[in-house]
């Protein structure tokens, strides 16, 4: 092989690899992220829907990262210092409301993504979707609700420390995730009635 075959494998394989990282960090951007103090510890959680934008019928659910923030940066779930949280799927669960319905789910870790955690569910209506995370983190009782906002990826910020609960306080909100919206928003061609 010749040097500038060489160098196109080596430039093939890092678009390669960079594409994939960029796959797998993408989602986190569309959704909201909060610095809690659980106990006396830091925890950066990283919140939205699996594929977002969402459509009713289409596969999603709960995308939920937990990890120990870079002390320089806490709120960026991308600095060098994260450090991720695992075997949660055993201590937390979610449940999801949309209008008068709600169900629970089980927490399943995400292939090869340590300290992100999955809950798969297939929206049927096009609402407002609660989530409450509940159960221990490290001991502490948590119980932390999210809404995902009708009007998308709106980018908001909030550092005012707010307590949720005696081992609870918000430190900072960042950002929010989508609502599933109607199939038909999205269909092309449109059906035929």
């Amino acid at each position: 092989m010749d040097i500038a075959a060489v160098g196109r494998v080596c430039f093939y394989g890092m678009a390669g690899a960079i594409a994939a990282l960029a796959l797998w960090a993408a989602p986190a951007a569309a959704h909201q992220r909060q610095l809690l103090q659980i106990g006396t510890s830091d925890y950066l959680i990283v919140i939205g829907l699996i594929n977002e934008p969402v459509y009713t019928g289409d596969k999603s659910g709960i995308d939920l990262m937990i990890m120990l923030p870079d002390p320089a940066n806490p709120t960026d779930s991308r600095a060098p210092e994260v450090k991720p949280v695992e075997h949660l799927d055993g201590t937390l669960k979610v449940e999801v409301k949309a209008g008068p319905h709600a169900r629970a789910f089980d927490l399943k870790p995400a292939f090869r993504a340590p300290g992100r955690y999955e809950a798969v569910f297939y929206p049927t209506v096009a609402t407002t979707y609660r989530v409450r995370l509940f159960g221990t983190l490290t001991g502490v009782p948590v119980d932390l609700s999210f809404a995902c906002n009708p009007l998308g990826h709106v980018s908001l910020e909030d550092n005012s420390p707010l307590q949720l609960s005696e081992q609870v306080t918000r430190k900072a909100l960042i950002g929010s995730f989508g609502c599933p919206t109607p199939r038909t928003d999205a269909e092309f061609p449109p059906a035929s009635r």
